[in-house]
């Protein structure tokens, strides 16, 4: 139980601090149009400190200092982290473009606001988010006891061999396991949301942020599955019957203990700074995180029988590898 107050010691502390919503309002009208498909935008950084600027268009060419630095159909700017002084941009598409400016907004102008409970509603998600995972950790606590502590045992999770635990003994199609499960969806899933809310700056109703946690589960819920079926029918034609079992058991608790850390980063910006969020380090974590796993994995795997390195590398080409590949590909599609 030391670990569940852990965590809601940290994440207590966090909820402390003022939270910060981001308000966006149209900007498109503040680009200087220049003829054949070429806008201006020229602006001194101190008057946009901690605003982001989003362009939407088709094919859009991004020119900082008349060097073109990014072509995209859509991208968010951070205004203050161009350079110093007085920056220039321009923007090029065969159509037409729109522009939207994101800035904190403080308690005092959200009160003041028409409709206050749509930036509030962020906020209300993330605190039960945070409750039912801290509840859902406890009940997964209470119910498996001492194999729970050998779940998240950090020596043994990132040991190179796999030693003698009850978790790897123990079916896979098991109570504890399930909970595991649903406990790793639920954390990932609402950590899209959280991640989608700082980087796009999406303010929604209420219901809605709800709704589309719902859907984030049951995506991310199919791809587990899928990924379940693919490793077992994979293990049942090549005969790696001894993979099965650690495979899909460290590939669970290693996942697990990463969604933890990304998810209490996530809630940790969303409740204090959003605007400080650095999407780009939080992706190259997370990837680097995933190698990690996989490397992981691979070592453990190595020990378990004695197939060749090559057997092996392709094994986790297909399970592990070519699946990892294809979310990312995916999710930088749907959130550019």
């Amino acid at each position: 139980m030391k670990f569940v107050f852990i965590i809601a010691l940290i994440l207590g502390t966090v909820t402390s601090l003022r939270s910060q919503d981001l308000m966006g309002s149209d900007f498109t009208n503040e680009l200087e149009p220049l003829g054949d498909g070429l806008w201006k935008f020229q602006y001194e950084v101190k008057d946009y400190l901690n605003k982001k600027l989003v362009v939407e268009g088709s094919e859009i060419g991004i020119f900082l200092n008349n060097d073109l630095v990014k072509v995209s159909d859509r991208d968010t700017l951070l205004l203050d982290q161009l350079g110093s002084g007085r920056i220039l941009l321009h923007f090029t598409s065969d159509k037409s473009i729109k522009a939207s400016l994101l800035e904190p907004v403080l308690p005092s102008a959200i009160q003041a606001t028409p409709n206050p409970r749509l930036f509030k509603s962020y906020f209300n998600f993330t605190s039960v988010f945070f409750s039912v995972s801290l509840l859902f950790l406890a009940i997964i606590k209470w119910t498996q006891g001492r194999d729970f502590n050998e779940y998240l045992r950090v020596s043994r999770m990132f040991a190179p061999r796999n030693a003698d635990e009850n978790i790897l003994r123990n079916k896979l199609m098991t109570n504890a396991n399930l909970q595991y499960l649903l406990f790793f969806n639920l954390i990932v899933s609402g950590s899209m949301v959280c991640y989608e809310n700082l980087t796009m700056g999406t303010v929604q109703d209420q219901w809605m942020i709800f709704l589309r946690w719902l859907g984030y589960y049951g995506l991310f819920g199919s791809f587990l599955m899928g990924k379940w079926l693919l490793i077992s029918f994979i293990n049942y034609i090549f005969n790696f019957h001894a993979f099965l079992q650690s495979h899909l058991v460290n590939y669970l608790r290693i996942s697990s203990f990463f969604a933890l850390i990304w998810t209490l980063v996530l809630l940790g910006f969303s409740w204090w700074n959003p605007a400080a969020f650095p999407s780009e380090v939080f992706v190259l974590s997370v990837f680097i995180s995933a190698l990690i796993r996989i490397l992981i994995l691979f070592l453990k795997l190595n020990s378990t029988e004695g197939y060749r390195g090559f057997h092996l590398f392709s094994y986790l080409c297909a399970t592990e590898i070519i699946p990892f590949l294809g979310v990312i590909y995916f999710t930088s599609e749907f959130f550019q």
